[in-house]
């Protein structure tokens, strides 16, 4: 017997990342949720402020350990997991500065009370473009259209490294397959229209290519596979 929902809820990447601080595992990460589709994904840009001198935070984080700190929107966000996987990626401990939420975390990068912070592009694009704040780097394999002169991570040297925070739907596990396909499809729709584009694409937001429910659950469990042991590593508790 399929359950027809009479709502569904919005999924974002965190939603999923947060399953890393249970202590027990669940070994099928659509033990609650029927992936329907990803619809946007925001890539994270490396901000400090926008002074005359560009530092080279590895070689100061590995000559100076605990010199660099670098601010979050809190703990266990995309933002302080960025930094995590950095300082794993780049064999240094950055010194992570959580803050009640993205914007005190923009703010104190910007009035020089932290070094550097890990912000989705959206949330910092504007103090970028005007000069208040300066891009270091992006964290998605390719160079962000929204700041293409940014160079990414990857091609800095750190070879591999990634982060894309996304956002999709999902609706309750027992969903009718036909359902899921019907809403698939006119989410594919709503997000290729013109005017939804025109909405989000200037605020930083890169629409994503029409996944299949499928393809959006494998999407969900690779994620998981990949974030767990970073969660880990931050030693990031769940209030």
């Amino acid at each position: 017997m399929h359950y027809v929902p009479r709502s569904f809820s919005v999924a974002l990447a965190v939603v999923f990342l947060s399953l890393g601080f249970l202590q027990t595992q669940p070994t099928d990460p659509s033990f609650r949720v029927k992936s329907i589709d990803e619809v946007q994904s925001e890539t994270i840009a490396v901000a400090d402020l926008n002074n005359d001198r560009k530092p080279d935070i590895i070689a100061i984080a590995k000559s100076k350990p605990g010199a660099v700190t670098f601010a979050s929107g809190g703990s266990g966000t995309s933002h302080h997991l960025s930094g995590v996987l950095f300082g794993r990626a780049t064999g240094t401990n950055l010194v992570h500065v959580p803050y009640r939420s993205a914007p005190q975390a923009v703010l104190a990068v910007m009035s020089n009370q932290v070094t550097t912070g890990f912000f989705n592009i959206p949330l910092v694009i504007g103090q970028i473009r005007d000069g208040r704040l300066r891009a270091l780097g992006v964290t998605s394999l390719e160079r962000s259209p929204l700041l293409p002169s940014v160079p990414t991570l990857d091609e800095q040297g750190i070879k591999g490294y990634e982060v894309d925070a996304w956002g999709g739907f999902v609706a309750p596990a027992g969903t009718a397959p036909e359902i899921v396909d019907r809403l698939n499809a006119e989410l594919i729709k709503i997000f290729a229209s013109a005017e939804t584009k025109q909405t989000l694409e200037p605020q930083g937001f890169d629409l994503s290519p029409p996944l299949t429910p499928a393809a959006f659950a494998k999407l969900i469990s690779d994620d998981l596979t990949y974030w767990i042991p970073v969660v880990k590593a931050s030693r990031a508790k769940a209030d």
